[in-house]
């Protein structure tokens, strides 16, 4: 319940009481259009290819989102993580139990992307200035938005990680716990997949630490970790019968990696730095040893073209 509040705060933060985007007067500053920005794919896919080879995609080229071209440079639709998980546990979880009768690997490799995909993708032309491009991606609550050319023909894919790397190192004068986003939902360390498959799409959240039973922190899973695992096939050396109850059953565990603790009193530019330099997605804020906050690339984000005046 609480992380569900955040959420919508999380939204709204970014606007001013009229629903317009409170940006720093700098991003009208900032020179150059979407154009600028975007990055293009190095290979086209249709919406019909299968749902194990978008986690496969997703996995090796470490996407946010990807737009599937159905005719020409015509972009059909957009599959973002989000979805993915979703298909996992979420509102796309009924194609595993209804056509398929509870067989999780026969639905990945018989299931195709336009049935997950979607066709209302946030976009932005390619002349479009970056407060565009900003007020886009914050309204659709989404971490991408898709450039589209003269002739709606697709130019490229803009994503948080974009912004926060045209930022990255500048000093702000914004510390960490001025972005963090608090009220942080956890796990049990002993608990299993589906738990936090549900609470993820649940919440909207996408990243949540592990707990062992004294307390301690034991890592954190995000929604990259569950992509990773089956785009990697790893989940075929996990499963004996490929059912979706025994998905369900795994231990979370088996997906661990370390969490990287950050103090609060770090300005973000240094930490957005750390980011690309460790390949970090997200950091944990603890003050005496207790989790106070998450910071992920969109609570950075929000502290470079909001909050940071310098």
């Amino acid at each position: 319940m609480y992380r569900k509040i955040s959420r919508i705060y999380d939204r709204y933060r970014w606007l001013r009481s009229d629903g317009t985007p409170n940006f720093s007067q700098k991003i009208k500053r900032v020179e150059g259009d979407a154009k600028r920005f975007a990055k293009t794919l190095r290979e086209i896919y249709s919406p019909n290819i299968s749902l194990l080879k978008l986690f496969e995609i997703f996995y090796k080229e470490k996407l946010v989102a990807l737009p599937l071209i159905k005719t020409g440079t015509i972009v059909d639709s957009v599959v973002s993580n989000k979805d993915l998980i979703s298909f996992l546990g979420g509102v796309y979880s009924g194609i595993i139990e209804v056509r398929h009768k509870g067989d999780l690997i026969e639905a990945l490799y018989k299931e195709i992307a336009r049935y997950i995909a979607r066709r209302d993708f946030p976009r932005v032309y390619e002349n479009d200035d970056l407060e565009t491009v900003l007020e886009t991606m914050v309204l659709s609550d989404a971490g991408y938005v898709i450039v589209i050319g003269e002739k709606n023909n697709f130019v490229g894919i803009i994503t948080d990680t974009d912004i926060i790397e045209y930022f990255r190192g500048r000093p702000t004068g914004v510390l960490i716990r001025d972005v963090m986003s608090r009220n942080v939902v956890t796990a049990r360390y002993t608990g299993d997949l589906c738990k936090i498959i549900k609470d993820m799409n649940d919440l909207g959240i996408r990243r949540i630490p592990l707990i062992r039973d004294d307390g301690s922190l034991a890592g954190i899973i995000s929604s990259k970790d569950l992509i990773e695992f089956i785009g990697s096939h790893k989940i075929f050396s996990y499963l004996n019968t490929g059912r979706y109850e025994e998905f369900c059953k795994l231990p979370a565990h088996i997906l661990l990696r370390e969490a990287v603790i950050v103090s609060e009193e770090i300005d973000i530019g240094e930490v957005s730095e750390r980011m690309f330099k460790e390949d970090v997605e997200e950091f944990i804020v603890a003050r005496d040893n207790e989790i106070i906050g998450i910071v992920s690339k969109r609570d950075l984000v929000y502290g470079f073209v909001v909050l940071s005046k310098q």
